[in-house]
């Protein structure tokens, strides 16, 4: 017990020592906060304490990658090219309470802020000097580390080609809606509708990654925006837990069948075929661009397009009424249509109401292995 006591009191000492040094040599966290201005403003034992194993010369070279950056990510407006997308948008519908929570998972789940760190370190680089590195939060070379080309160049999105679709169309009457009430135990091959919504949820979140819309200031001053589009295929159909139901709302989850040993069976192979974008603003009516490749907005400026099918025009319909995703599967084919909704962090610059619906993904995944 006296030794417990010992040690207290040893740290007690110990912080009452550094706070009588920070007090008497005016420093704070290893900064001195009053003499932190330019490079060659700070006498050469001020760089030691600030730069600690970062050498003013190296400093300096970073500040100059920094202005060589601004040259490469300069400001830029989106207002002329959002123009249609912010006049045309369908209007926000009242959400049903599962949409509400697709949309909340897909906002929680995006970097924001100071977690996004690109967008952090390009706003750093358009409107910080090396006094406020130096004046920033944290400890010895952290406090002062400027922004640097790892976090801010983003990789160029490649294009990525779908498997062929090489299974005949299903019949109408083989088909069953993915919803809540579906029997996942009587149909142990196919996806479930919690399964079917964490599959669209992960291809919007990948379509509209955060940290490719760069530092938005305003929509007339935007830096390091890159095009939405795919970085990688969705993660499985079947990857995802069949029988969670969170986080349905309470009124879903009692309709869902679960079945504890269906986690023992064999996974099925479902092959996505077909990924595409629905586009509701730029034409008088809903068009698909027509596409065997991941939609990526730079590529589809001149793509091809088809009209709705009927099963895309009546999800469509189920869209406008506040729905997030329609599926349905038959023995060897899923369908689905999902919207891509105003999420709060897309509202910086499309000039919309939140959960408006800007576009949608249609999909098509049949069973069997990828040829």
């Amino acid at each position: 017990m006296a030794r417990r006591i010992l040690i207290v009191a040893a740290i007690i000492v110990s912080i009452f020592v550094i706070d009588i040094a920070v007090r008497n040599f005016g420093v704070e966290d290893g900064l001195p906060v009053e003499n932190a201005g330019t490079v060659n403003e700070l006498s050469a034992n001020d760089q030691k304490v600030l730069f600690g194993t970062l050498t003013p010369e190296r400093l300096e070279n970073s500040m100059r990658d920094i202005e060589r950056l601004k040259k490469q990510y300069p400001f830029v407006s989106l207002r002329s090219r959002l123009q249609f997308a912010n006049h045309r948008s369908e209007g926000a519908h009242s959400l049903t309470k599962v949409a509400e929570t697709d949309l909340k998972f897909i906002e929680q789940t995006a970097p924001t802020g100071k977690k996004n760190y690109r967008a952090e370190s390009l706003r750093l680089m358009h409107e910080e000097t090396v006094r406020d590195f130096a004046q920033r939060e944290g400890f010895g070379v952290y406090r002062i580390s400027p922004p640097s080309r790892p976090y801010i160049e983003q990789r160029e999105r490649q294009p990525i080609r779908l498997a062929s679709d090489s299974v005949d169309a299903c019949d109408e009457s083989e088909f069953v809606m993915l919803d809540p009430s579906f029997n996942s135990k009587s149909n142990p091959e196919m996806p479930t509708a919690q399964q079917a919504r964490t599959f669209h949820r992960n291809s919007v979140r990948d379509f509209g990654d955060t940290r490719g819309f760069g530092y938005i200031a305003s929509i007339d001053k935007v830096s390091g925006f890159q095009s939405h589009g795919f970085s990688a295929l969705p993660p499985s159909l079947m990857s995802a837990d069949r029988n969670s139901v969170d986080p349905l709302p309470s009124s879903a989850e009692a309709q869902v069948q679960i079945d504890p040993d269906l986690s023992k069976q064999e996974t099925p192979e479902w092959t996505l075929n077909r990924l595409e974008l629905v586009s509701l603003l730029k034409f008088a009516e809903p068009r698909v661009y027509n596409s065997d490749e991941l939609p990526r907005m730079d590529a589809l400026e001149n793509a091809p397009t088809r009209p709705l099918t009927k099963f895309e025009h009546q999800a469509y319909s189920k869209l406008q009424a506040g729905e997030m995703l329609i599926a349905r599967a038959a023995p060897t084919r899923v369908e689905m249509v999902g919207a891509i909704r105003a999420a709060k962090q897309c509202m910086q610059c499309h000039e919309v109401k939140r959960g408006t619906l800007l576009g949608a993904f249609t999909y098509v995944l049949t069973l069997g292995p990828e040829e």
